[in-house]
């Protein structure tokens, strides 16, 4: 399960692998809030917060952008850094998992919109591997 944020001109953009479908989306969660927090005096000491998430969507793609755009609201109305995934169920079309992290003061970036620029999840020897585009 890892990331790494990849050159772009405009935007943000992270490369996401993990052994299995589900680590890959864990991977890009964990990927895309280490864009959003830089200084951690944001966060708000021993206040957490915790809750489920449930997505859907026609393919793993549009799951994956389904999921990540979920966490960005969450994060957004709740003011929590997320960085705790637990997914129950991940098919063609699904997922379910708890998601936990800390309150924030805010958020060093603020990322807009998750994109479908480029966005293919693809298999590889090693398991999955992805590049997403974040709107900043």
């Amino acid at each position: 399960m890892a990331f790494e944020v990849l050159p772009h001109t405009a935007d943000l953009k992270i490369r996401a692998t993990g052994k299995s479908l589900p680590e890959l989306f864990v991977s890009a969660a964990k990927g895309m809030f280490s864009l959003m927090v830089d200084d951690p005096k944001l966060f708000k000491r021993g206040d957490s917060f915790a809750t489920e998430v449930k997505v859907k969507a026609a393919d793993h793609e549009s799951l994956l952008v389904e999921w990540l755009t979920e966490l960005l609201g969450i994060s957004d109305i709740e003011n929590v850094y997320l960085d705790r995934f637990k997914i129950s169920e991940l098919t063609d079309s699904q997922l379910a998992a708890e998601i936990s992290g800390a309150r924030v003061n805010g958020f060093s970036t603020e990322i807009k919109a998750v994109t479908y620029h480029d966005l293919k999840v693809e298999q590889t020897p090693e398991g999955y591997s992805t590049e997403i585009t974040f709107d900043i």
